[in-house]
């Protein structure tokens, strides 16, 4: 379990690696690797899937509700990668 925690800790770095970064560079928001990245890391926390490696499958192994920790995740991190041209992240 301490390997499934590990994945889920550093989704949620790069997640917050990605926010500082176009904090520090909003031009990032016409790139299309980082546009990328920002859809790659949401499909990620919006997945509930049961697959190995996905993120239903590790809040489960961990005894943590997807639903749960996916709209805390949402709250406290992915509400922020969205674009401002838009009004709406790389979803």
């Amino acid at each position: 379990m301490v390997l499934w925690n590990a994945v889920l800790a550093q989704a949620i770095r790069d997640t917050v690696m990605l926010l500082k970064k176009v904090r520090k560079n909003p031009s990032l928001w016409a790139n299309p690797l980082f546009l990328s990245e920002v859809r790659q890391i949401k499909r990620f926390f919006h997945s509930r899937s049961m697959e190995p490696g996905g993120f239903g499958f590790i809040c489960t192994l961990l005894d943590l509700d997807p639903g749960h920790a996916a709209s805390r995740i949402e709250q406290q991190y992915l509400k922020h990668l969205s674009s401002p041209a838009c009004g709406q992240g790389a979803d």
